[in-house]
């Protein structure tokens, strides 16, 4: 089912939490809400659920408008990061809670818990308490308890943010299948870049209210909208225009990722433009060597190496820098993004 977010606008007290948000998220779709703390995104996010009221602005959840409609009858099912299990109850009965709050039949209700246990693949701890379980299987609690109601849309707050690293991974490509699985329309919000990269068919990029992009990952993440987007959504080196004037154009700053930088030694005749630096850090990952730049004036940029040799660019050694003019950001002064010269 679609969602249809109009002009929507809201403030607590002196800060304005949302200013004039529009959406539309398509039925089916996996759609996230990116930002910094602080940026509205899960204001906008418990607009959807009914919990605020927006000043202004028109919701819309299947082509019905729903602003009027208290939160138990939007016909949305909410994953919160806190988990929010009940302690006291049962796998099994935390996940048929929200089932026996809507008077559901109580022959029906044993199938469909199991089928949302064995969705989240948990359909043999059914009996166990949450305090049994680890921080992944009681997340896929909350998820499956989500999904038993069969909602319209979900809504998922930051859903990972207790997890381990190598938990947060595992758990965000179990999430994905089942929401494709179902088909169900989600709207997810988190901070984490990778993970919005990972898992959505479209995102939204949020910044002190505002939405500043909307696009697939990876338009958003290769052609950022200004240079807020370029600098949030994965890491982005920043040189002024004046620094490498042939690739600049009308542009006042340049954004070149790490990945679309390359080294030489100092002494190497390059025709494309360069400029001269100076290893500052080294930092070895396995198949990625970071490797950051000391290029003077107070510029510093960061570079990734694949699959380096052992002994490349060691710490004080003098290097070049070649600046790939086809992968370079352009912005202007005001921080929107300026095409390249034709």
């Amino acid at each position: 089912m679609s969602v249809e977010l109009r002009e929507i606008s809201k403030r607590f007290g002196e800060v304005q939490a949302l200013a004039a948000v529009s959406l539309s998220v398509a039925a089916g779709e996996l759609f996230t809400l990116l930002g910094p703390s602080g940026c509205g995104k899960t204001t906008l996010l418990r607009t959807v659920a009914g919990f605020h009221r927006q000043d202004a602005g028109v919701v819309s959840i299947g082509g019905r408008e729903v602003d009027e409609v208290p939160p138990h009858r939007r016909d949305v099912g909410l994953v919160f990061q806190s988990y929010a299990l009940f302690p006291h109850l049962s796998v099994a009965e935390n996940v048929a809670f929200g089932l026996e709050e809507r008077r559901v039949a109580r022959a029906e209700i044993g199938p469909r818990v199991e089928r949302a246990l064995a969705a989240v693949r948990l359909e043999d701890l059914g009996e166990r308490r949450p305090d049994q379980l680890s921080g992944g299987q009681r997340q896929r609690v909350g998820i499956a308890r989500a999904l038993v109601i069969e909602p319209a849309v979900l809504l998922m707050d930051e859903p990972l943010s207790n997890l381990d690293a190598k938990l947060r991974v595992e758990t965000r490509s179990e999430i994905r299948a089942l929401q494709q699985a179902a088909g169900r329309t989600t709207l997810y919000v988190t901070h984490d870049q990778e993970e919005a990269l990972a898992i959505s068919d479209r995102l939204a990029v949020f910044e002190a209210g505002r939405v500043q992009q909307v696009g697939a990952p990876n338009e958003v993440y290769r052609r950022p909208a200004n240079a807020f987007v370029a600098g949030f959504v994965g890491r982005m080196n920043f040189l002024p225009a004046a620094r490498a004037p042939e690739l600049a154009g009308a542009a006042h700053q340049l954004g070149l990722r790490p990945e679309d930088l390359s080294l030489h030694p100092a002494d190497g005749q390059l025709s494309a433009p360069k400029l001269a630096a100076r290893v500052r850090a080294r930092v070895f990952l396995g198949p990625v060597l970071q490797v950051r730049l000391d290029c003077g004036e107070g510029l510093e940029l960061e570079v990734e190496v694949h699959r380096p040799e052992p002994s490349a660019w060691r710490e004080g050694e003098e290097v070049q820098v070649e600046l790939a003019p086809e992968r370079a950001h352009r912005f202007a002064a005001d921080g929107s993004r300026v095409e390249p010269p034709e």
